[in-house]
């Protein structure tokens, strides 16, 4: 069975029913599920969705948006000393990119090179990492 690994940035858009990508993440979820392909993130996941919503001062939709990201995903992988080795050679390649959506990279990387799901463009633009937008992957 295919897994996909969703960036932070899809769980926050597809639990905001106002955001600009709502549509997009929702139709997402229902290929996926039209087509048995199994979600999975990192638990940093979770961190980054915490962080976010605590320097909005939103601590409550971060548990309950958290909560989801549980409910939804198949599996979340855990960082570990192999995927912090491998996160500290690639933030040496890309020094430029946010050290968070390196640490995803690593995380697909180490699991199989999984295809990623993002709109972050710092890494629909790394090379190491297959990563694409929504709407891509479905088409395809």
């Amino acid at each position: 069975m295919k897994q996909l690994y969703f960036d932070t940035n899809i769980f926050i858009y597809f639990s905001n029913r106002d955001s600009t990508y709502y549509a997009e993440t929702q139709l997402l979820l229902q290929y996926c599920q039209d087509n048995d392909i199994r979600i999975v993130t990192s638990c940093e996941t979770i961190q980054e969705i915490i962080h976010y919503c605590q320097r909005i001062k939103q601590v409550q939709k971060g548990i309950l948006m958290s909560n989801l990201v549980i409910q939804t995903v198949d599996k979340m992988f855990t960082v570990n000393q192999n995927t912090v080795e491998l996160y500290l050679d690639l933030i040496q390649d890309f020094p430029t990119v946010p050290s968070r959506d390196i640490l995803h990279g690593a995380t697909c990387i180490l699991n199989g090179n999984l295809d990623m799901i993002t709109y972050d463009k710092h890494l629909l633009q790394l090379g190491r990492i297959r990563a694409q937008k929504p709407e891509s992957f479905i088409k395809h």
